[in-house]
């Protein structure tokens, strides 16, 4: 039980974020509306927000397909994947059979399910984002669990069996081949945190390490609203902390503060849901 307490304790934070970014539960997803908040996104914001990160995530932008069909983005977001997450999509697909049919078989055979429900999970979570948004930094974990609880079964099985023999050394020989295994899967992170490291020891940023770099200054023109100033970010395009507030001028046309200064807030205007 207390696992389910963990797990609320983890996801609270972001449920609040949420409530007081948008006004929802589950940004982006307007479909649950439990708050009655004077900041609430339009739900048609909301939803236009969502298709854009799927879009974005599937790798369509300049695409000038609007609305992709599953045949029409796989093969565009396999080919934008880098090679190492060929590998590891690949695998998942490959495992997910097998880990079905061994969690059915302790299941039935020793009446633990244990191992069923955590690959069930894995399946939903890696499903989930493979059929929404699947860009390789939001599902980087289910990527990797997809060989990584495999690679944690066999070594558990390994070690049950060679624990009989009461040899300590065969399960250290194991547990060192299965290491070095995942270490080459990482090679290539390895070798590129290594590389910035070096470049980063010889150079002048040294004290990044110490302190955060600072943004970039971009240049982004200064227009006035409600008798403060605000940078338009469409200017550049992004924006660092240099220029704050920052929107654009068309946003700024539907909104209103919630009170007296911008601390308070902004919320849409009478009329400005759509």
């Amino acid at each position: 039980m207390h696992l389910y307490y963990g797990g609320v304790i983890v996801i609270s934070p972001f449920l609040i974020r949420n409530v007081l970014i948008s006004g929802y539960l589950l940004y982006p997803y307007a479909g649950i509306d439990l708050f009655a908040v004077d900041w609430k996104m339009s739900a048609k914001e909301v939803t236009a927000d969502a298709k854009e990160i799927i879009y974005w995530g599937r790798n369509m932008q300049g695409s000038g397909i609007a609305n992709p069909t599953f045949i029409q983005w796989l093969p565009r977001w396999y080919e934008g994947l880098d090679l190492p997450y060929k590998i590891f999509f690949a695998i998942n697909i490959i495992m997910i059979p097998g880990g079905i049919i061994w969690g059915i078989y302790e299941g039935l055979k020793y009446k633990n399910w244990r191992r069923m429900i955590i690959q069930v999970t894995h399946i939903v979570c890696l499903s989930g984002w493979f059929f929404s948004a699947p860009l390789v930094r939001y599902g980087k974990a289910w990527l990797f669990l997809g060989w990584g609880l495999p690679i944690a079964h066999i070594a558990q099985y390994i070690g049950e069996r060679i624990q009989k023999w009461n040899s300590k050394c065969y399960i250290r020989m194991v547990y060192v081949g299965l290491l070095s295994v995942i270490s080459i899967s990482f090679m290539k992170d390895i070798l590129f945190c290594t590389t910035i490291v070096k470049n980063t020891l010889k150079g002048d940023r040294f004290a990044y390490y110490i302190e955060q770099a600072d943004y970039k200054e971009l240049k982004n023109d200064a227009f006035s609203w409600n008798g403060m100033v605000f940078y338009d970010e469409s200017t550049s395009g992004s924006t660092g902390y240099h220029d704050f507030p920052v929107s654009v001028p068309w946003i700024l046309e539907r909104v209103e503060l919630r009170g007296g200064s911008i601390q308070d807030g902004f919320r849409l205007k009478n009329g400005k849901e759509n």
